[in-house]
């Protein structure tokens, strides 16, 4: 482990990683504060040369160590070979096949539904911007929403 980080600017109420009042390291929180990270690694890269452990002099733990320039960069895909691009073909030929039975099984759903609540006596409500029919029970207890337009009475 090299050097440490102050913990002004980190959202924590703990960490394993504290040593008086300081981290050691550099912790980089890629999930929460993702966009300080390139600023805390430039920050870091500076107060370990500063403290030359990064320059390769004597003055910081006693230790000589390789002079070293840190590049952060995104982290770059790797294309697909022949097998990976098969299988994403695959899924998503599976995933527009799902996609096509959730749709099919949400309408014979919604017809099931009106017929289920005609037979109950419930009276639509339907809303022409959204072409959406809320069914209210008469008793104003239940009701349903459908995607087409009302069913006549």
């Amino acid at each position: 482990m090299l050097g440490h980080t102050s913990q002004e600017g980190y959202e924590h109420d703990s960490s394993k990683s504290i040593r008086g009042d300081l981290f050691c390291g550099l912790l980089c929180d890629e999930v929460n504060q993702d966009e300080l990270h390139a600023e805390r690694v430039q920050n870091w890269v500076a107060q370990l040369r500063s403290e030359g452990i990064l320059d390769g002099s004597e003055a910081g733990a006693g230790q000589q160590a390789a002079a070293v320039d840190i590049v952060v960069e995104e982290a770059a895909t790797a294309p697909l070979v022949s097998g990976e691009k098969d299988l994403v073909s695959e899924l998503q030929a599976e995933n527009t096949r799902l996609k096509k039975m959730l749709l099919d099984d949400s309408k014979m759903m919604d017809q099931m539904v009106k017929t289920e609540m005609q037979a109950e006596v419930f009276i639509p409500h339907t809303n022409s911007k959204t072409a959406m029919t809320m069914w209210v029970s008469t008793d104003g207890r239940k009701a349903y929403y459908t995607k087409e337009a009302s069913m006549s009475q």
